[in-house]
């Protein structure tokens, strides 16, 4: 596990099968390479409590204009708190990314 930065998105490459890098700062933040190449950013999350609690994952977005590293980190920590506020338990994945919100990234 490494911190995403610019410098590691960079650098990775893809392989044969779908690749994950994940964040060490946030828990299931992290990196999807494509076997094409397509680098997206990715958060993982239980929708629940214990190890059998269903998991999900969403897409934040495309690494490249407008998501850097950074403002994906952000957005991944605000749907985080979104989680735990028990939002994401009342809306399925397609209804939490409609709201108004969602429809771009936050501002600096």
């Amino acid at each position: 596990m490494t911190r995403l930065t610019k410098r590691v998105v960079d650098a990775a490459g893809a392989g044969s099968a779908t690749v994950l890098i994940w964040d060490d700062e946030i828990k299931g933040f992290g990196l999807r390479i494509a076997p094409g190449g397509t680098k997206s950013y990715v958060l993982n999350y239980r929708a629940g409590r214990g190890r059998n609690a269903p998991q999900h994952r969403i897409t934040i977005g495309k690494h490249g204009s407008p998501w850097t590293p950074e403002l994906a980190r952000r957005e991944a920590q605000r749907l985080l708190g979104a989680i735990a506020g028990s939002l994401a338990t009342k809306l399925c994945n397609r209804e939490l990314w409609s709201l108004p919100w969602r429809s771009e990234p936050p501002e600096l």
